[in-house]
């Protein structure tokens, strides 16, 4: 499949590698149903020198992929979390190979979610004094509410994203 080019799913695939990042994100997609590609884009705005996100440019952009999440992305998540829990029956040579194939459309479904995210953006871009709290300004409004677990995560997903930072200063405003 040949998807166009997409810095912000050039950056994610980085990101989404470093230490920590991927369970970080499953833990957030798990415990409160976040959208990672909504999450990773929070970021990724902060990272690029966007200003925050206003209310409206948040509500724009998670209306970009809120369907294609529901009706694609979802159900290939939750078939390769049946065919594990659910189909304990069906041999592991095939449901291995099934998973695999889950695994490539969810990878492919969620590379489209961000075309969609990047297609739809409208971005300020400024001179960046601290990119990282434009980030995390745009991570609090996607988790208004944040207990210490989703602060955790945050601060996770953050050093993966803010590589250079001193680990100290991540999270300061979340």
């Amino acid at each position: 499949m040949k998807f166009s080019e997409n810095p912000f799913w050039n950056f994610s695939v980085k990101v989404y590698g470093r230490e920590g990042v991927h369970d970080a994100c499953l833990a957030l997609q798990f415990s409160h149903k976040t959208d990672v590609n909504l999450l990773l884009y929070c970021c990724w705005a902060g990272v690029i020198g966007a200003t925050p996100l206003s209310k409206e440019q948040f509500s724009k952009a998670n209306k970009a992929t809120e369907d294609w999440h529901r009706q694609v992305v979802t159900p290939i998540w939750q078939a390769q979390r049946n065919l594990k829990e659910t189909y304990s029956s069906v041999d592991n040579t095939i449901q291995d190979e099934l998973r695999k194939r889950l695994v490539s459309f969810e990878i492919d479904a969620e590379h489209v979610a961000q075309d969609l995210l990047y297609k739809a953006q409208d971005l300020i871009k400024e001179e960046c004094p601290d990119c990282l709290l434009n980030a995390e300004a745009n991570l609090k409004l996607l988790f208004p509410q944040r207990d210490e677990k989703i602060k955790a995560s945050l601060i996770t997903v953050l050093k993966g994203c803010f590589p250079k930072i001193n680990s100290a200063d991540i999270g300061q405003s979340l």
